[in-house]
């Protein structure tokens, strides 16, 4: 029996790492195979609904000029560094690969964002031992950013550099680098007040003034002119339109609605209203919490260290945000989930953290039949059920694998089959299954989102117990090369893109 033992402790030991060096070969090699790996991957497809849209952008600057493009497009949700980053990403492409199609685009914009992940991971290796800097480079909605063509990737690149800035007292290059962030997508803006809130206790009101004027020069310099020209057009765009639109995706507050087959009624606008108040109610709580308990902060900064602080008094912002808001897109995680993963294993137990990470791939996986079978998926934002093969670009590999899923079921399929013909009494065929998958989506994307939303609140829950007196975070808290919760819950995400990939590669050639 001891022999036993001793043996599966000698294979187990494989999978861990005990020395330095080894640790940084491991991350390293992670790193490049995994940006191997999204470069490789992504290109599959493109979010078409969102890039077509960036793209009317670019057509409207020729016709009439960058500050007009909020007044004469239907849909500039975004802030205006997006839109001057994408109209400059296609003249680029245009003037230096003389490249007019869209396709040559979206591969440009893909690899931006592919080196932006990579360096986003180099940045966290460096500041994080491997057993913790693990749970942000295993990043899957990193990898669905990528392949869907978004901006999170950068605004996570920026955000990680505000917060790294921040900890180690550097608060101009702090605030610019939040500014540039939030002019991407104005949420990250909220990690201000915590920032704030701890360079303040640390350094005093002086340095106040180098990262208050940084952020808000920046924002002022880069929105200024869109708000100028056209105050109303832009409020509405920026603003009221995320105020009024109904919950969506990962958001408790689209429970009723997926419930209910996504029928539109009154009551999905109230829960959309309801919705952009509660989380700002909650993030004021957070937000301001700080500047109400200087002291504390001051302790947490004798007892924690400057980076824990920080990454302490944002988590709780993060994860109130990816609880509440009414737009709860798998994309928003990337950026989201950067004070939340230095806490795992220490703070919040390691499962919530990892099925936070996979989210981004169970949600859309929920959606799949939709995709394979070519039938419709309700788009909350227009209030329409549109084709979801419409929705993607595909390129010919990524034709070649839909394919190959609708005439070659997945080994998944085989243990679900026998589950299904005992409650149903008959056999399944595949076709029929991906069938009631369908018909039933609304139960799946249901079920998601209360998992989700059970595992989000749990995180919160813990990091607020561990506010209350909060004890040191351990650097090391374990030894495995991938810590075994981290590799199931996130594995298949990475094993389904991979199988597409090499499945149109060998069909194709």
């Amino acid at each position: 029996m001891t022999g036993r033992r001793s043996s599966v402790a000698d294979i187990l030991n494989v999978f861990k790492v005990k020395d330095e060096r080894t640790e940084k070969l491991v991350a390293y090699s992670t790193i490049a195979a995994l940006s191997a790996y999204m470069a490789a991957t992504s290109c599959l497809l493109f979010n078409w609904y969102d890039v077509h849209y960036f793209d009317q952008w670019y057509h409207q600057y020729l016709k009439t000029g960058l500050l007009s493009v909020y007044s004469h497009c239907p849909k500039v949700h975004y802030p205006p560094l997006a839109v001057i980053f994408y109209i400059g990403l296609r003249l680029f492409t245009v003037n230096v690969f003389h490249a007019t199609s869209l396709w040559a685009t979206v591969h440009v914009f893909k690899a931006v964002l592919v080196a932006c992940y990579a360096l986003l991971c180099l940045l966290i290796v460096r500041e994080f031992r491997w057993p913790i800097a693990q749970w942000g480079v295993l990043s899957v909605p990193a990898g669905s950013v990528i392949w869907g063509v978004q901006f999170d990737v950068i605004i996570a690149l920026l955000t990680f550099v505000a917060l790294e800035r921040a900890w180690k007292g550097k608060p101009l290059s702090s605030g610019l680098a939040l500014a540039a962030a939030s002019a991407f997508k104005f949420v990250p803006g909220v990690l201000l007040l915590p920032i704030t809130a701890v360079m303040w206790a640390k350094h005093g009101k002086r340095s106040l003034v180098p990262l208050l004027t940084s952020f808000f020069g920046f924002t002022v310099i880069v929105w200024g002119p869109f708000f100028l020209y056209d105050p109303r057009a832009f409020l509405w765009q920026v603003f009221e339109f995320h105020m009024y639109r109904i919950p969506q995706d990962l958001t408790i507050f689209n429970l009723p609605i997926a419930i209910h087959r996504w029928k539109v009624t009154h009551m999905a606008f109230l829960l959309g209203k309801i919705s952009g108040w509660v989380l700002i109610a909650g993030t004021l709580v957070f937000g301001l919490y700080p500047f109400f308990k200087k002291q504390k902060v001051e302790r947490m900064i004798k007892d924690l260290g400057t980076k824990y602080t920080v990454i302490g008094l944002s988590a709780p912002l993060m994860l109130w945000f990816l609880l509440t808001t009414k737009v709860g897109n798998p994309y928003y995680i990337t950026w989201a989930y950067l004070p939340v993963f230095p806490l795992a294993c220490n703070v919040i137990h390691p499962l919530p953290v990892a099925m936070i990470d996979a989210a981004a791939f169970y949600y859309p996986t929920s959606l799949m039949p939709a995709a394979i079978l070519g039938k419709k998926v309700f788009i909350a934002e227009d209030l329409k059920w549109e084709n979801a093969v419409k929705l993607m670009r595909l390129s010919s590999l990524a034709k070649v694998s839909r394919h190959y899923l609708l005439t070659h079921p997945p080994s998944w399929y085989f243990v679900l089959a026998p589950v299904l013909a005992l409650l149903t009494g008959r056999e399944i065929s595949y076709h029929r299954f991906l069938d009631i998958w369908y018909q039933k989506m609304h139960l799946v994307v249901s079920f998601v989102i209360i998992v989700y939303t059970f595992f989000v609140a749990l995180a919160l829950y813990q990091v607020l117990s561990w506010l209350r007196d909060p004890s040191p975070v351990d650097e090391r808290p374990h030894d495995w090369i991938v810590h075994p919760v981290l590799a199931v819950v996130t594995l298949p995400a990475f094993l389904f893109g991979l199988s597409l990939l090499l499945t149109a590669v060998s069909r194709l050639f």
